[in-house]
């Protein structure tokens, strides 16, 4: 499993995770500062089992 954390605001930053597979996975209220306001980080995290088929690492290494 990896994780990670990510500002509420960073929509932009969001949405990438997002499309790389993570998931979210919980909040920790006002953690972090935004433009000098504190806001929630969001939890973000990716299971081997979120990736069904064949790996792309393994096919590259040929195993």
């Amino acid at each position: 499993m990896v994780w990670l954390k990510v500002l509420e605001p960073n929509v932009a930053g969001i949405n990438a995770y997002e499309k790389a597979g993570f998931r979210h996975a919980g909040r920790l209220r006002q953690a972090g500062y935004w433009l000098g306001e504190p806001v929630d980080e969001l939890l973000m995290d990716a299971l081997p089992a979120d990736f069904p088929g064949p790996s792309a690492v393994r096919a590259a290494l040929g195993g």
